[in-house]
Formats: C-alpha cells, structure tokens, sequence
C-alpha cells in the first residue's frame, strides 16, 4: 500500500533547521534493551497486584507503561517528523499490526470465559466492554458506566476491564503524532526552530495536563483515572526526555538512574488503594520513570545492566501478551471464588500464573512476533482484510450476546434468583454536612424524631427495615449516614475514608442537643485495624454521646461478612454443589471481629449502652451462618445486606423501636 504523507509536504526553513536536518539519521533509532528490561518491572507488578500476592501498589505500572509509550514512540517517529516525510497512514498501520492481533485473541478468549463462568448482567457487560474495545474507547465506557464505591460493581465482574489503559494509548497514539506534525508544520511556516518549539509544546502540555488532573481528581476522581486529558503529561513525560541530550558522565548516569528506580520504588511500597491517584501522587513513579530511561542510556550503568539481563529482557518482549491475558485469567479465577474456596492459598495462584505466562508466550510466539515481523500477513492489505473480517464476526457475536440478555438459558431459574439480590436503593443517603437537609425514617415523616441512625453504608442497609417498623409504631428516626465512614469520633484524623468521621460526628451531636432526641443507633461494617486504636475511639463516642447528650446508645454488631459476592457465589453453588466458598460458623465471625466484640466488652455495663449482635440471627440448623435460602440471596455483595437479610433482624429492631418509643423516665 503506497504511502499517505500528511500534511503532505512540510516546508523546511534551511535558514533555522539546516544543522538539525543535518544531524537526523534516516536509519531507525537504535534498540535499548533496558526498556524491555523496564516494561518486565511494570507488567510483573501490575500482575502481582491483581493477584493479590503481595501488598504493593502495583498499579503504578500502568504509569511506568505511560512513560515507556511516550518516549519509545516519539523517539521513533521524531525524525522523520522533523524531515517532513512522516507518514501518518503507516505509523497506525504499524501499531495495528503490534497491537490488534493479540488484542482480538484475548478479547476472543474473555468471550469464551464469560460465555462458560459469567451471570447474564456480568457477561453483557463484556461484550459492551469488548465493543467499546474495537474502537479503543473502552477506558470512555468504564468510566461512563462503571459503579464504584461500596456499592459498586468488584472488578472480578470485568475481565476486560484492564483494557483501559490500551485504549488510552491508542488514543495517545491518535492525538500525538498529529499535534507533533502540526507543531512542526507551524514551526516551518514561522521560521524557528521545531525542535525548540516541540520541546516548549510539550513542557506547557506537561504543565497543562498535571495542572488539570490534580484539580480534577478532588472533583471527578474516576474521570481523572479512566482519560487521556488529565493524564496525558505521563505520556509527555516520557516524550521530553527524548529531546534532552544523553549524559555523557558515568557517575551522573548512575545517580539518575539510582534516584529514578527510588522514586519507582517507594510509592510502590508505600502508596495504597486509598491514596488519591493519579494527580500529584502519579509524578514520583513517572517522572522516576523518565529519569531511569534517561540514566540508563549507556552500558556501564548497573541499573541498566540488571534490566538488560535475558530473563529481564525475555519478560520485557512477552509483557504485552501478559498484560492482555492476565486479568481475564485472574478475573475469572476471582469471580468464581476460587480465591474463597482454597482459603486464600497461594499454590493455587502460583499455578494460574504458570497458566498466564505459558497462554502469553503462546501469544507472543504465534501471533504477536510473526505478525509483527510479517512472517504471514506480510501485506498491509492482507492485515487488515483479516482485521477487519475478525472485527466483524467478533463485534455480531457480542451484538448478540447482548441482544440475547447474556443468555440467562445458560443458567437455572434458582440460580438467577439469588444473582438478582432486594435492595432499597433509596435508602442510600450520603450526608456531608450539618446544612444538609438530613432525612427521616420513614421518608417524609411529619413525626417529630425520637432516634438517629448514624453509620456508613453498612447503616444504609437497615433504614428501611427500621422504617416499615417506625410507620407501624408511629415513630420517626434521622438518618445520618455516609458511606466508607465510620461512625466514630476519631482523634487526630490522618484521613482514610471518604470524609472525616468527626464531622458526622458533630452533626449527629448537634441534632440531640438541638431537638432533644435521646436515641442513637449505631452501625457500621467495624472492620478498622488495630492501629487505628478502635476500642479507645468506640469508648470515646459512647462516653461523648452520654455525658453531652445524655444518650441511650444502642450499638449495632457487625452482620456476617465473606470474601465473595454472596449473590454470585450462591448461584454458581447452585450449578456445582461441591464448590464451597461462604461456608462460616459463629466462632469464625467472632474471630473476624475479635476487635470489636472486646471492645464491646467493656462497655457491656456503661448505663444507658445496649449492644445488637445480629450473628444469633443467621444461624442454621447446622451450626453454620446463612447466606440466603430458596432461591433469595440475604446479602448484595461480599458484606452489604439485602432486604431478605435486614428483615432477619426485625424482632431485634421491633423490640429496640419499642423501646425508643417510650416516653423518657420508663
């Protein structure tokens, strides 16, 4: 296929750009093989994060893959750029034919899984995923459609959900060899120099693009996460470095990179899923990423020597193939509660990963290197007549399995039931401030209140339960709930939740004093580590709540809890009995929450305290705790009740309602 330049002919100021046009090689830049060394560090902890195998923050190698793309792909079409014979149509024919290939086998083989392991929503989300996909837009519907949150949906739900960053890359690809064509087509035009006016563009884009995510993450975090705009300087970071000259110092080499690998290194041990990412908290691993490129250029580096080793290396050219297949293989194995149902052992998670690494290096071997290389599909023509006859036949059997509902024939009635949980989604109350209206239980109660409900969204669960009782009992209760924030007074707050405790905390004080309300029912999941010092903050509250609003505390315990979708788990158990994943008896709850129950412990004789465990309330016959029965799931996810569950509860709350219900004195 002949070549279509675009624009098609630049012109060249002789005058400004004579010495650079001179310097540029018409030959491809060189290989550096510490950069396959660099992409094996990222794609491994990119794969140990997902597996779960150690705690680090591994999904800042998607950050490090951003830097790599944007230095390795304006290294290799700078030139021709700055010679004015870059063919725009050739560059996307190269990178369909690197990327689509693989990409269409593993968007075939998530299909397969889905189509063996998945519920119906589940598997219409793949295939909607999967369509967004074949224009690499997917990180658009992610971020469109995703519910995130306690209530959200768990990623194990999308096993093409890691496709995220591709799409944006492809998007990277789209934006940026056209803005560097445009950029030196201007400089030409203008007589200055490209190089100098290109490195300004990027510098300002960088500042641009870093400015606008950090803002944007406070307001619109997933928004910032999931696009190209507040995350474009990752790629330019990468992108300035090839405009900086090397460094001909060895010493200097070797404490750029050294200072590089340590801005790499300590967010990966130190950041965690509840740091804000990426804005600020992304520079370090990027710019630590950029640095560690630009050190490494040279053979007498020992950061580069390491990362130019052959397992290194070896690891380096597959990561492609093992980023695309190792979520769907893992997403799997997590939706199935294979994770539940060997108890959290890592042999099992070990052999998946031989599976990973073995399907990737089929991958790499028969479709990703011989297509690439033109072993077959040596033609442009022949590439995309094959592209686009695949794209056609995948994109009808997605239509269709979209059409189809996800094909719920695949699964029995039962089965479907307990996939399909009762909640009250209009319960779901997130107060932020004491301006806020704050809701009744029952809504739109005239009733003058006579208890508070505070608590997160564990809290959210019971108010409607609590509020069918109300209406039947004449009475009215607040609701003060949010979710991921415990309802605790906390000293010296050092952030972790989605707002500060002590502000709900106040306003759950303040509406006592002010209307005279006397009751407070209090709770929440009460999974808060030991380090957080949680019976002094429970002792804390209770105290507060009585010796300032002279309350009636009544606290909640915590229902039940498991590592796996209860709804999912109770219809893939329908289909295969044998495959246990919830089983719990009483004494293993407790364990759950030794913290809590000694804690309670000590307040057991406070006046004016009472204490609901709602554990006594989901005991079989057998000694083990109940997830649901007859086709009706007790929960929503792994620890969220649903309406069956909550109505489990309901002697407990009628009795307490009772209780609040009394004129004060009795």
């Amino acid at each position: 296929m002949p070549a279509i330049r675009w624009p098609p002919k630049i012109p060249v100021n002789k005058n400004c750009v004579r010495d650079e046009m001179n310097d540029m090689s018409t030959k491809p830049p060189s290989y550096r093989s510490e950069i396959d060394g660099l992409r094996a560090f990222a794609v491994l902890v990119v794969i140990i994060f997902h597996a779960n195998l150690l705690p680090i923050a591994g999904f800042i190698g998607v950050d490090v893959f951003f830097v790599i793309s944007g230095f390795v792909v304006t290294r290799s079409i700078a030139n021709s750029v700055f010679r004015g014979d870059f063919s725009i149509v050739q560059f996307f024919l190269r990178r369909l034919r690197r990327l689509y290939p693989a990409l269409l086998a593993t968007m075939t083989g998530s299909t397969l899984l889905g189509f063996l392991f998945f519920l119906p929503k589940e598997a219409i989300g793949l295939a909607k995923a999967n369509l967004s996909q074949l224009v690499f837009a997917s990180n658009i519907y992610f971020w469109k459609t995703g519910s995130f949150g306690y209530f959200g949906d768990p990623p194990e739900e999308k096993p093409t959900l890691h496709l995220w960053s591709l799409a944006m890359e492809e998007q990277f690809y789209i934006a940026w060899p056209t803005a560097l064509v445009c950029i030196v087509y201007t400089a030409n035009k203008l007589r200055i120099s490209p190089k100098r006016l290109v490195f300004i563009a990027i510098l300002l884009g960088f500042c641009y693009s870093l400015g606008y995510g950090c803002r944007e993450l406070h307001y619109r975090p997933f928004y910032t996460f999931y696009t190209l705009r507040p995350r474009a300087w990752e790629f330019v970071a990468g992108a300035l470095f090839v405009f900086i000259p090397p460094i001909s110092k060895s010493p200097v080499r070797n404490m750029i990179s050294t200072l590089g690998a340590f801005m790499i290194i300590w967010p990966l041990l130190t950041y965690t899923s509840r740091t804000p990412f990426p804005g600020a908290n992304a520079i370090s691993p990027c710019v630590g990423t950029a640095l560690l490129i630009w050190g490494c250029d040279g053979t007498d580096n020992w950061i580069g020597n390491v990362l130019r080793s052959k397992a290194c290396v070896h690891t380096g050219r597959l990561s492609y193939s093992l980023y695309l297949w190792h979520w769907p293989l893992l997403a799997t194995y997590f939706y199935v509660g294979a994770e539940a149902a060997f108890h959290k052992s890592w042999l099992p998670k070990l052999l998946l990963l031989v599976v990973i690494f073995a399907v990737s290096t089929v991958s790499f071997y028969v479709l990703e290197e011989p297509i690439r290389k033109r072993r077959y599909l040596s033609s442009d023509r022949q590439l995309l007549s094959v592209l686009l006859v695949s794209i056609t036949l995948l994109a009808l059997v997605w239509g269709h399995m979209v059409a189809g509902k996800g094909y719920p024939w695949r699964w029995p009635s039962r089965a479907l039931a307990y996939a399909q949980p009762n909640v009250d989604h209009q319960f779901q109350v997130e107060c932020r401030t004491s301006s806020a209206p704050i809701p009744t239980i029952p809504k739109s109660s005239k009733e003058r209140p006579s208890y508070i409900l505070w608590g997160d969204s564990h809290a959210m669960t019971l108010a409607p339960i609590l509020g069918e009782i109300a209406s039947r009992l004449k009475c009215t209760g607040l609701q003060i709930t949010r979710s991921d924030t415990p309802p605790l007074f906390i000293d010296n707050y050092q952030g972790g939740y989605s707002q500060d405790p002590n502000i709900l905390g106040e306003v759950v004080a303040s509406q006592m004093k002010k209307t005279g309300i006397r009751h407070v029912i209090i709770h929440s999941r009460w999974t808060i580590s030991k380090s957080q010092d949680f019976d002094r903050h429970l002792l804390r509250t209770v105290h507060r709540l009585q010796q300032e609003c002279s309350a009636v505390v009544w606290i909640v315990g915590p229902v039940p809890q498991y590592d796996v979708a209860i709804p999912r788990a109770l219809a893939i158990q329908e289909v295969f009995p044998s495959w246990k994943t919830m089983e719990q008896t009483p004494l293993q709850h407790q364990h759950r929450f030794h913290e809590f129950y000694s804690a309670v412990e000590k307040l057991k004789r406070s006046p004016n305290f009472h204490i609901l465990d709602p554990q006594p309330y989901f005991v079989n016959a057998d000694g083990f705790l109940l997830t649901g029965l007859e086709g009706v799931s007790y929960y929503s996810d792994p620890h969220h009740l649903a309406q069956p569950g909550a109505r489990r509860l309901l002697p407990a709350f009628e009795n307490m309602l009772l209780t609040v219900k009394l004129p004060r004195g009795h």
